[in-house]
């Protein structure tokens, strides 16, 4: 019975100091993945979606992504005309929220937030467009679509 009241106390103090050091981290680029996953914001896996549509038809060269203020604009690479922004501006809690989507402006996925591999993909962008990173936002490989060749 001893032992069990030890191994709980250790669980709980492991988990506060785990819960301090993340909620000292908010808004620096240390524990990023642990700071999204303490936010309030519910997943979404339609949101998830939508964001790597952008993202992806950003690497296709179809829309281009810009850093205008708190958010990751994307726009039609011919058109010039808005289809979705991105909201980067709380590190890393509140981040990766699709604010609007599509020419029409849908903010229907205002307050939630995409999975974790997305949430890495747009940190990448983010740091491309800041130029804090050399590269461009990858993908693995099993994530691209293969195509497809008709006989």
């Amino acid at each position: 019975m001893v032992i069990a009241i030890w191994c709980l106390i250790a669980v709980i103090v492991g988990f506060a100091l785990y819960m301090i050091t993340v909620t000292a981290s908010f808004g620096t680029d240390h524990l990023k993945v642990a700071q999204f996953l303490m936010s309030s914001l519910t997943y979404s896996k339609e949101a998830t979606k939508k964001i790597n549509l952008l993202l992806d038809k950003t690497e296709a060269e179809i829309l281009t992504a810009a850093l205008e203020e708190k958010y990751i604009v994307f726009r039609n690479s011919s058109t010039g005309e808005h289809d979705g922004s991105i909201w980067v501006g709380n590190k890393y809690y509140a981040y990766g929220i699709l604010a609007r989507y599509g020419s029409l402006g849908g903010n229907d996925w205002a307050s939630n937030r995409p999975d974790i591999a997305t949430f890495k993909r747009l940190v990448q962008l983010e740091n491309v467009l800041r130029g804090t990173h050399d590269s461009t936002p990858e993908t693995k490989q099993e994530d691209r679509a293969t195509e497809v060749v008709l006989d």
